[in-house]
């Protein structure tokens, strides 16, 4: 049987969720068992998963801009799973706003432990979950609806709101519709330092 195939971007010694089937997860690092051969490394078995090992991509657009390229199964379902000191330690900037729901009512949870028992941190880009205790800064895939994009009028009617409490002004800022919209978002940029500590970690271990 052929399967197909499908580039994939993955950092020796990361770990990561992989699955073929949602219900059997499997916690992994990626390891280099022979000299070119890789494979994921299951870390509560310490077996490897893969029958066969994984090798670099030899297309030329891979090795020209990235080494770590690889060719794997579509089916194969890989997901990063975040170090737990790059979560804790991201900048702290103070934040200025915060949205009237609780982060969970947006389908956001913890990335340390998955719940949603939480709230909006003090510190931009962070939750506070009361389950671990910490102020731990959100990734893309633990981020809910704000992971992609958000057509507001849907999300209206599954009864989200994005009005937010402007905490400097101590007001309600309600969130428009229409031409406002663009202007809405742009007013909320992110901590310039906080942003670069963001897109570095997405650039590490983007696939």
């Amino acid at each position: 049987m052929i399967f197909k195939r499908k580039s994939i971007k993955l950092v020796l010694g990361c770990d990561y969720t992989i699955w073929y089937n949602p219900l059997k997860k499997m916690n992994c690092r990626l390891i280099q068992p022979t000299e070119k051969g890789y494979n994921f490394l299951n870390l509560d078995t310490n077996k490897c998963v893969l029958k066969y090992h994984l090798y670099k991509s030899k297309c030329s657009e891979h090795t020209e801009n990235d080494k770590t390229v690889f060719w794997v199964n579509e089916n194969l379902k890989i997901s990063t799973i975040y170090r737990k000191e790059e979560l804790l330690d991201a900048p702290k900037v103070l934040r200025t706003h915060y949205y009237c729901m609780n982060p969970a009512d947006y389908d956001i949870e913890c990335p340390l432990c998955g719940q949603h028992t939480m709230s909006w941190s003090e510190y931009e880009g962070h939750i506070w979950c009361y389950h671990c205790q910490k102020d731990i800064l959100l990734t893309w895939k633990n981020s809910g609806v704000f992971s992609g994009p958000i057509p507001i009028g849907t999300a209206g009617l599954l009864g989200m709101s994005f009005d937010r409490v402007d905490m400097d002004e101590n007001i309600i800022k309600f969130n428009p519709l229409g031409e406002n919209s663009k202007k809405y978002n742009e007013s909320w940029v992110k901590d310039k330092k906080l942003n670069e500590y963001e897109k570095e970690l997405n650039e590490k271990y983007s696939n």
